[in-house]
């Protein structure tokens, strides 16, 4: 499918030089007025912080039928990075939105980029626009099997770099199956637990293996990967032959395993009567998720000296806080729905209580 947005379609002579010898048979035309879907809004308080607030409404995500509802065993999307004027650099997760988009979301993510000003993106990898792309498909495209080969122009004549890609699309093609079904042998020591907002969970995602946990978040379970990471099924517990709480004392098991290898370091505030505030050190994808283990909170515990105030407003971020005053907490919050709300991986915007019974939402 040539992802070309609300272009015309590619001509037969155009198919031909582009894909020469492939039947047109395999062809698929995106049908940008009558084949799109809208699988989801970036909310309008996340685009206008991103925006500097140029655009204050919510963005919507859409793609062509065939990408969401084609039940694929592997999406791929190749394409070129260039300077590009509407999002700073061209292609990745653009290929899908705008490629295989509707007119709407294609429309406003062009006013974006013009009225942020071309000036202040153009070849640049970190743009409003780009974060908008990220989310959208950080929140609502995690269950669909993306690939994204990406090529820079070279000036290589004899066609190498093309060879090397197409090898390494044809690999991935192969493989594609025993990545996202494989057998629970082949994955037992990369099954990790991750945090997740619940809301998007249950409505977009349901066959996704997970439960409830705290205030509006909830537990999934992710196979770790070297480039990314994927989403366990309901189907796949039942042809591993095992029950969710078993895979959750599998996961929590690789996660501890996981701190051995990636000990945390954390930044302390120090307070009048002990910390007023700790912050991991780095990011990790597995950060906001390591508050499901009790021995982390008793770390914590230990540390402070008494129960403490926790916001996780993304996956790979926590800040917790000893809650000495009232006006302290209240500017801890927000903080925590500001990061909320500009993050790339958003979990939740309310603060959470850690204390030596569990977490638990917090009650000013």
């Amino acid at each position: 499918m040539p992802a070309l947005g609300t272009h015309v379609a590619m001509s037969e002579w155009q198919l031909e030089k582009m894909f020469p010898g492939l039947p047109k048979s395999l062809i698929r035309v995106h049908r940008w007025r009558d084949d799109v879907l809208t699988v989801g809004e970036v909310p309008a308080e996340f685009v206008a912080r991103v925006t500097d607030g140029i655009w204050t409404q919510s963005w919507p995500a859409q793609l062509n039928r065939l990408v969401w509802e084609g039940g694929h065993d592997l999406i791929l999307s190749i394409g070129q990075v260039v300077p590009h004027e509407v999002i700073g650099m061209a292609n990745y997760n653009k290929n899908i939105f705008v490629g295989t988009g509707g007119s709407r979301g294609i429309n406003e993510s062009h006013f974006i980029g013009a009225a942020y000003g071309m000036e202040r993106m153009m070849g640049r990898a970190d743009t409003p626009l780009r974060r908008i792309l990220n989310y959208a498909q950080e929140q609502f495209c995690r269950q669909l099997p993306l690939v994204f080969v990406l090529t820079v122009v070279g000036t290589n004549d004899q066609g190498e770099l093309v060879t090397q890609v197409l090898e390494r699309a044809e690999r991935l093609q192969s493989v594609s199956p025993q990545r996202f079904d494989p057998t629970l042998d082949a994955v037992r020591e990369r099954i990790m637990p991750m945090l997740y907002p619940r809301d998007h969970w249950q409505e977009l995602f349901p066959n996704h293996v997970g439960e409830s946990w705290v205030g509006p978040l909830a537990i999934l379970y992710v196979v770790d990967q070297p480039d990314t990471y994927w989403y366990v099924r309901d189907d796949l517990l039942d042809k591993w032959g095992i029950s969710r709480a078993k895979l959750d004392e599998l996961a929590l098991s690789n996660l501890r395993a996981y701190w051995e290898v990636t000990p945390m370091q954390l930044h302390v505030a120090p307070g009048e009567h002990g910390p007023s505030m700790v912050l991991p050190a780095s990011r990790d994808s597995y950060n906001a998720v390591r508050f499901l283990c009790p021995h982390f909170r008793d770390q914590l515990l230990e540390l402070f000296g008494r129960p403490f105030v926790i916001g996780l407003p993304n996956r790979d971020f926590f800040a917790a806080t000893a809650a000495e005053s009232r006006q302290l907490v209240q500017s801890f919050q927000r903080q925590v729905r500001s990061d909320y709300a500009t993050s790339d991986h958003p979990l939740c915007d309310q603060l959470l209580w850690v204390s030596e019974d569990g977490v638990s939402v917090y009650e000013a």
